[in-house]
């Protein structure tokens, strides 16, 4: 484990002082002299990773399939997740989030910037309390967290919660007038 991750560039130095090594600045695709085996070849060696493929296939029959029916599965799973949560979290419906910040739901989905199979409510804020102004992640400078998801009336008026942390209901807007009565 030497700390690379994805995108990152790995310089190595050969100290060893033997000679036929081509410098990866150098490499061409096509080297000359490559050796290309044939398939009746390879198919007459034994420990082959296609031999290999073919006996867990006799094994288990079922087993490439397995994963094919899985990714239908999570996929239809997905899709009842958030089709609940769209009707439960209907966009334009009232709600309350923790501190009795006030607004309306105005998006329900995943968000570019996270897990794409976690779902998010965004809800336009009555009064700026929030911490976006409808984009996914304002405070990231990538094209993907820039994307406007919802409208709002601007900056901090805009909430991303997950659904648990909503109560959606009858929540009118709060009048600050109101306040003053109670002193």
């Amino acid at each position: 484990a030497v700390g690379c991750v994805e995108g990152c560039i790995l310089h190595v130095v050969d100290e060893s002082g033997e000679t036929g090594v081509i410098p990866s600045g150098e490499r061409t695709e096509n080297l000359e002299g490559k050796y290309v085996m044939d398939d009746e070849t390879y198919d007459k060696r034994d420990g082959t990773a296609r031999k290999f493929l073919a006996r867990l296939q006799k094994q288990q029959p079922d087993l490439f399939s397995k994963k094919e029916e899985k990714i239908e599965e999570d996929e239809e799973s997905w899709k009842k997740r958030l089709d609940s949560a769209r009707t439960t979290f209907a966009i334009g419906t009232r709600c309350r989030l923790s501190g009795d910040r006030r607004g309306a739901v105005a998006y329900v989905g995943p968000r570019p910037s996270k897990s794409l199979r976690q779902i998010w409510i965004g809800v336009a804020l009555d009064e700026p309390l929030g911490c976006t102004d409808g984009r996914d992640d304002p405070t990231k400078k990538t094209p993907a967290s820039q994307k406007v998801l919802f409208e709002c009336n601007g900056d901090n008026y805009g909430e991303f919660v997950e659904p648990d942390q909503v109560e959606v209901g009858a929540f009118p807007p709060i009048d600050p007038f109101d306040l003053l009565d109670e002193i």
